[in-house]
């Protein structure tokens, strides 16, 4: 049944309920499902119209135009209760509007995000309309929604709120029998824990130093043109008056058609303003991709296209290459760290505040930013001091930065076991980059310190460093020569060399690299049971299975033979090793990944409990998580205390999660030992 808890006059449909009646029904319930009808998105500035709380059985819709919400705190407070929402995180800040925060949560929209991890979002909704047609058979009318506002708490109106809650009990008990079938039942647990202080974090937001901000763009803006000043000035010394770039546009109507433009302009004519200019002008659009891969072939750089990553494996081929990706990278910063943070900064709060999606990643990563939402990225903020520092504490506060030390060093040589990495990390020099060098060049003495081997083997330490990287997340052979601008016989016998000296590390990787085929997902933790699918494994298994036997291989060949490149079969076979190499390269990757996220997820969830216990919630606000760093604001009186607390946080979290080595994590401090007012690290 549908009650109705108003103080205003009601005549309608549904049952009228006061407060007394509404929290006696409520008690009784072990689970008891929220959602909320707002005036607007914004938990800062936007009100809440309604709070729907109930079960299958009964739903209460109150009043909050003339009910105070603050009566259902201790309700909504109580720790024996379990309250269940869908897409927990947007009714969660309206309630921390009112400084009311529940202790345990479901949400189904995150335990539908656990289930379906790594799948293509095409395939798939997360919605609560097609949640109660998959697992209730049930359409549930989603149109009056853009009504709410202007027709108020009408009749329909309660009735759709109601709605909202009255199903997600069953939901619940559908998606844990499901769960249970994926093996999801404890990985379910973290993320519901975690959905409580990311919601608060987004809540927070973090405050933007606008005139540092402004300073920033400025020098971002002339990094821009000097790097473009430079691409410029190669086009002059290398090309002539008369030298043209040609290519083929497809035209609306499919046409290919041949377009000429001229690399270099004099004007000759002059004006009456500004008379002759006989300086050569580049005639050049630097951010089309067409004329830039036309102007690539032009010398000699044979590239399907101008990605960044693309052209980093052809730097040697042309100067102008790295002068182009400097240019692309600060044209970059200048677009996407810009003016659209300043518009991001809430009128409300002066903060500026993002969307964090908890499963933004196919690894259990968070992610954050999106056109859809249209707010910033906090995550992949470039890490100069410049830009950080423009991030700053409120006046009274101290900004704190932890990060994890060589968090990913140090998950995989937990993961993999390795002897040489363990023995590295919890008896040597903590120094994996020259352990690595020490290995392949054998004229780097094996008892050299490692500040030593920096100074006089610098070089070696570098190559080794990034032939370190590209081994730990799967490239092998060609990938290596390519990337690292090698030969093929130098790319083998550097990996070899490696390999022979991490053995563990090769072990590790050749499981999971047929790992995942066996069982149709990637298994990203052991001890949570995190998986992430794999959209089209029917596909791939399938593939596995048919391309076997000496009589499918010798048609294959044969057409290949035959230049049949564009045969249905050809076309398949190259697409499954090219799709398969990518899943055992992500195989690798992702327990790495998603075990770091795990990490800081489960330090998360307890550092807000202490905050909780401590009444410090809405005092201490946390500001962003990039990936093994977090970032927060506290008081100058307790700073230091949280500091302490997140840190021993994050490392007992580590403990959990890595144990064969420890992993520990750095708070980040002025030079004169004391905590700052703005991001240092």
């Amino acid at each position: 049944m549908i009650y109705f808890v108003t103080d205003k006059n009601y005549n309608g449909a549904h049952q009228r309920a006061d407060v007394k009646q509404c929290l006696d029904g409520l008690s009784s319930m072990d689970n008891i499902s929220v959602d909320t009808e707002t005036t607007g998105l914004n938990p800062h500035q936007d009100k809440i119209l309604s709070l729907q709380l109930g079960n299958g059985t009964d739903q209460y819709v109150i009043d909050c135009t003339s009910v105070d919400i603050q009566l259902f705190k201790p309700l909504l407070e109580n720790k024996d209760k379990l309250f269940l929402f869908w897409n927990a995180k947007f009714d969660l800040q309206f309630l921390m509007q009112q400084k009311i925060v529940p202790y345990k949560v479901w949400d189904g929209f995150v335990v539908e995000g656990l289930m379906h991890l790594g799948l293509l979002r095409k395939d798939f909704s997360l919605s609560l309309k097609s949640a109660c047609e998959n697992y209730l058979g049930l359409n549930m009318d989603k149109t009056i929604r853009g009504q709410i506002n202007y027709k108020g708490l009408s009749d329909d109106v309660i009735e759709y709120a109601a709605k909202d809650v009255q199903y997600l009990e069953r939901i619940m008990e559908l998606q844990k029998f499901r769960l249970k079938q994926l093996g999801l039942t404890k990985a379910v647990d973290y993320e519901n824990k975690f959905v409580l202080p990311l919601a608060y974090m987004e809540f927070c937001g973090i405050h933007l130093d606008e005139q540092r901000w402004k300073e920033k763009m400025m020098q971002d803006e002339q990094n821009r043109d000097k790097a473009l000043a430079e691409c410029n000035f190669w086009i002059i010394d290398n090309f002539k008056e008369g030298d043209c770039l040609e290519y083929y546009k497809q035209s609306k109507n499919g046409v290919n058609k041949l377009v000429k433009i001229p690399l270099i302009h004099i004007n000759r004519e002059g004006n009456l303003w500004t008379g002759y200019d006989l300086t050569p002008q580049v005639s050049l659009n630097w951010n089309s991709p067409e004329q830039i891969l036309a102007l690539f072939r032009k010398c000699g750089v044979d590239v399907e296209d101008v990605d960044a990553n693309t052209l980093k494996k052809h730097s040697k081929e042309c100067p102008l290459i790295p002068l182009y990706i400097a240019y692309k990278e600060s044209s970059k910063v200048t677009s996407t760290y810009g003016e659209n943070f300043l518009q991001q900064i809430d009128s409300a709060t002066h903060r500026l505040h993002t969307n964090y999606f908890q499963f933004g990643t196919r690894t259990g990563r968070i992610s954050s930013g999106s056109d859809e939402s249209k707010s910033v990225n906090l995550l992949n903020l470039p890490r100069d001091a410049r830009t950080r520092a423009c991030f700053t504490a409120e006046p009274g506060n101290r900004f704190i930065s932890i990060d994890y030390s060589g968090q990913e060093s140090f998950i995989m040589a937990d993961i993999t076991g390795d002897e040489a990495m363990l023995n590295e990390l919890n008896h040597g020099e903590g120094d994996m980059h020259t352990l690595a060098a020490k290995m392949l060049y054998d004229q780097i003495p094996k008892d050299m310190p490692a500040s030593e081997v920096k100074d006089k083997f610098h070089d070696e330490r570098q190559r080794a460093k990034s032939l370190e990287f590209a081994v730990f997340y799967g490239s092998q052979g060609k990938a290596i020569a390519t990337n690292l601008q090698l030969s093929d016989e130098e790319a083998t016998s550097l990996y070899r060399k490696f390999m022979d000296g991490f053995k563990g590390l090769e072990q590790y990787q050749s499981f999971r690299r047929k790992d995942w085929l066996d069982k149709g997902y990637i298994l990203i933790n052991k001890k949570t049971g995190h998986k992430s699918f794999i959209s089209d494994i029917d596909w791939i298994q399938n593939c596995a299975k048919r391309f076997t036997g000496n009589d499918f291989w010798n048609k294959y060949r044969a057409l290949k033979a035959a230049g049949q490149w564009q045969d249905p079969v050809v076309q398949e076979v190259k697409s499954y090793f090219k799709h398969k190499s990518n899943l055992e390269r992500n195989s690798i990757n992702y327990p790495v990944q998603g075990c770091g996220a795990l990490c800081m997820k489960t330090a998360m969830v307890n550092f807000f409990a202490w905050l909780r216990k401590k009444d410090l919630l809405f005092k201490v606000l946390l500001c962003v998580m990039p990936y093994d760093e977090v970032c927060f604001e506290a008081p100058d009186g307790i700073a230091d205390e949280c500091a302490s607390k997140m840190r021993d946080c994050m490392v007992k979290a580590g403990a959990y999660f890595v144990t064969k080595c420890r992993l520990d994590a750095d708070i980040s401090y002025t030079k004169d030992g004391t905590l700052p007012d703005y991001w240092i690290h």
